[in-house]
């Protein structure tokens, strides 16, 4: 079990109205961001082959990775679908924790307790598979990608930086976001931090996305090489256990014998993605310009949510922990800064009804109600967010600091260094 196996990611797209799709992709391809918008890519290229057209409005949800989808190029793509005029408006939602009852969390639960009771001993035997057990979901497609498109580089070197939109000691990020053209024609952002907050970030206007104008398609990724990935090792692994799978007829354990030994043998060593066959490559598609387009208004991006006792989990925080054109980290430090001196006063003023608030980065006395520990010195070092600096039952990370007393002085004079977690720091 602790051998190096052959990995392989399926990653799915769910369209309403439309179907699902579903794509394989080996590590060595890479993932990220490159692999979501690859799928995102040819999801909406397969919709305009079958339909003809796009609708003027793309909403994407997504888990909320920072790694794979709430990130500046996932930003960049659906701003340039908009700055290319394939749509009106573009946006996307990352879900919040326990999002697991949505349909495409559910296609992947049955796939996932599908493939258990399966032996999957070949890539194609695994598409196979795939097919029958989401073809309850409307399946359209399930491919295997050969490589990937290089979003990055692409797009990244035109747009403004921005920051401060996934978790942080603002709060827990930013979930809903979206993209527009002003009246001007530039494509602006707008973040907000859940579907029923009843501000926007930032006010007004929204932060332009480009500084300048991206070229009309991406390159491809380049693939990884072998030692990234463990080629021959991997490849031992698959020739060890090729004899031990569980294929009853000796036909199909032939043919699996010689689809392995054709995909290892197809994989020159460290292929470059120029080696790879023009029948394995991907062809940027040509999306249709949106018939119709208006500018939008400035004033607004949609209607605000109308309802009361929004809790402050669903509202934006108290201060805009965006950074991006015309605002610096140091604009937001020095507001975040000016808010907990308030805060701190007010609670001072109030000590009968508000507890004293913690923000992170705070160092604590702390004495644990378990057993007869003595008083410590701890920091808190993540998980509490701004919302909740004044809640009695607020959970949190904190590092915990030993402490040297200083020789014939008592109390905490002295030195204090973080103490190691044994189970984590080895």
């Amino acid at each position: 079990d602790g051998a190096r196996k052959w990995q392989s990611k399926v990653t799915g797209a769910m369209v309403s109205g439309v179907g699902m799709f579903a794509y394989v992709a080996r590590s060595a391809l890479g993932g990220g961001a490159n692999l979501v918008l690859t799928v995102l890519v040819l999801t909406l290229q397969y919709t305009v082959q079958t339909h003809g057209y796009l609708g003027k409005r793309l909403h994407v949800q997504l888990d909320n990775t920072v790694g794979e989808n709430k990130n500046q190029t996932m930003i960049g793509f659906l701003a340039w679908l908009v700055h290319t005029d394939v749509f009106v408006e573009t946006g996307f939602f990352c879900m919040i924790k326990g999002h697991t009852y949505t349909d495409l969390d559910q296609s992947f639960s049955t796939l996932i307790k599908g493939m258990k009771t399966y032996a999957v001993y070949t890539i194609s035997r695994m598409l196979e598979i795939i097919g029958l057990l989401l073809a309850q979901y409307n399946l359209k497609s399930c491919r295997e990608l050969h490589c990937l498109w290089d979003f990055g580089p692409w797009l990244l070197p035109h747009m403004h930086t921005f920051s401060g939109f996934a978790t942080g000691k603002y709060g827990d990020g930013m979930h809903e976001f979206v993209l527009r053209k002003d009246r001007e024609g530039i494509v602006r952002i707008y973040f907000r931090h859940s579907s029923k907050s009843s501000t926007w970030f930032p006010e007004g206007l929204g932060y332009p996305v480009f500084k300048s104008n991206p070229s009309p398609m991406p390159g491809l990724a380049e693939l990884k090489p072998d030692s990234k990935w463990d080629r021959p090792v991997v490849e031992s692994t698959v020739r060890q256990w090729l004899p031990h799978f569980a294929i009853v007829r000796e036909v199909d354990r032939q043919a699996a014998r010689h689809e392995w030994a054709r995909r290892l043998w197809m994989l020159c060593p460290d292929l470059s993605i120029c080696d790879l066959p023009a029948s394995e490559k991907l062809v940027w598609p040509a999306f249709p310009a949106n018939s119709g387009h208006g500018r939008a208004d400035d004033a607004a991006v949609r209607a605000p949510f109308s309802a009361t006792n929004i809790s402050a989990r669903l509202e934006n925080p108290d201060i805009n922990p965006i950074v991006g054109p015309g605002r610096t980290a140091a604009m937001v430090a020095k507001e975040f800064e000016a808010y907990k001196n308030k805060q701190r006063a007010l609670a001072a003023a109030n000590r009968d009804s508000m507890l004293y608030p913690i923000y992170q980065g705070d160092y604590l006395l702390v004495r644990l109600a378990t057993g007869a520990a003595p008083l410590s010195l701890h920091r808190v070092s993540n998980g509490l967010f701004m919302e909740d600096a004044c809640s009695n039952d607020a959970t949190f990370t904190s590092v915990e600091y030993t402490h040297t007393p200083q020789n014939g002085v008592p109390g905490f004079f002295g030195s204090f260094e973080a103490r190691k977690n044994l189970s984590y720091n080895k």
